[in-house]
């Protein structure tokens, strides 16, 4: 159980460091209210990882017959994506915010944990990279698929990997937040928002070529 965990947290950890609908979005969240909604935007983020990975390990266990699921899904969260670019790039309005004043939170404003769990399913890509990553450590000994509690260590260090990545981006946002004037804060933004489309029109591109 223990090497399951540690090679999954390991894994899940730098999987997670390029730019994603997660770590983008915990970014952006932190740039425009605090690290504290940034931080339960992470913990909401990184729960997709134990449905991603435990599919995946079902998957290498018996038959690799995700593909149109994973197809179907891509497409629809290509859609979303894009749209959440539109939005950030071209619609939201810059707003000051002190760097950790508590935020009330409107009252038909979704929660940060619940919105982070939605940002962090709309990422596919992440039931191929578990596909790969649990064949890899099956076959090199680090996970047995014929043992409940390696599977489960091998979930928990998917989740544990990708939140620790998530804060971590979350508490550099807030130190560098310091620095940031608000001109910069837009730009920032702005760059989160042309993410998400790239995100989105790559998502889409993935969906046309299968």
């Amino acid at each position: 159980m223990f090497s399951a965990f540690v090679f999954a947290c390991i894994t899940s950890f730098w999987g997670s460091v390029p730019p994603g609908p997660s770590n983008m979005a915990v970014l952006h969240t932190v740039l425009n209210k605090n690290a504290k909604t940034g931080i339960w935007m992470a913990m909401g983020a990184c729960l997709p990882e134990i449905p991603y990975t435990f599919f995946a390990i079902v998957a290498v266990q018996y038959v690799n017959t995700f593909q149109t699921i994973s197809s179907y899904f891509a497409i629809t969260s290509a859609i979303l994506l894009f749209s959440a670019g539109i939005f950030i790039t071209f619609l939201q309005k810059p707003k000051p915010v002190d760097l950790d004043k508590s935020v009330q939170q409107e009252k038909l404003e979704i929660s940060p944990f619940l919105k982070g769990a939605i940002i962090g399913s709309l990422n596919p890509m992440i039931l191929g990279f578990w596909l790969v990553t649990a064949d890899v450590a099956s076959k090199t000994g680090w996970l047995d698929l014929q043992s409940n509690f390696s599977i489960v260590g091998f979930i928990l260090g998917a989740v544990i990997g990708a939140l620790v990545l998530l804060v971590l981006v979350a508490l550099f946002t807030r130190k560098i937040k310091q620095r940031l004037t608000d001109e910069i804060t837009v730009y920032l933004n702005k760059s989160i928002g042309i993410t998400f489309l790239l995100l989105g029109i790559i998502q889409a591109y993935k969906f046309y070529v299968s």
